[in-house]
């Protein structure tokens, strides 16, 4: 993945965003999507930086896009479709709410920058177990 591959892939999403009609769950989508983009690139990590920003763009698309009760499995589905080359985005997708597992580097980036990303929401009351080591890899 390169900046202008992601660069049309957000183009994209965030359209497809600025559609939903109901404007509370469009700007949560915004937001919360956004902040997982800024989250994951910041990460200490070896990761290619336009996959991981690639992963936390598509990681809510079944929530927001499809409002499927499994949205990571709609999500990966979705990314799949737009990155048929790149399955290891659809894996780390399909994965990203199994927090209390252990998955490949993709996916573990996108956990935390999705558990950082909440934790911006309210930093005072947000707890979870991988807060802590997620901070720690901010650099």
């Amino acid at each position: 993945m390169n900046q202008s591959q992601y660069e049309v892939l957000e183009e994209k999403i965030l359209t497809g965003y600025a559609r939903i009609p109901y404007m509370p769950l469009r700007l949560e989508a915004l937001r919360h999507t956004l902040r997982v983009v800024d989250m994951i690139s910041l990460l200490d990590t070896d990761t290619d930086l336009w996959d991981r920003r690639s992963a936390a763009l598509l990681h809510d698309t079944g929530r927001f896009l499809k409002n499927s009760p499994r949205h990571a499995a709609a999500s990966a589905r979705l990314a799949e479709e737009l990155l048929p080359d790149k399955p290891e985005i659809a894996a780390a997708v399909r994965v990203h709410s199994e927090k209390d597992r252990v998955h490949g580097a993709l996916a573990e980036d996108l956990k935390d920058a999705d558990v950082l990303a909440r934790w911006l929401d309210d930093p005072a009351s947000f707890a979870h177990p991988r807060l802590q080591a997620a901070l720690k890899r901010l650099k």
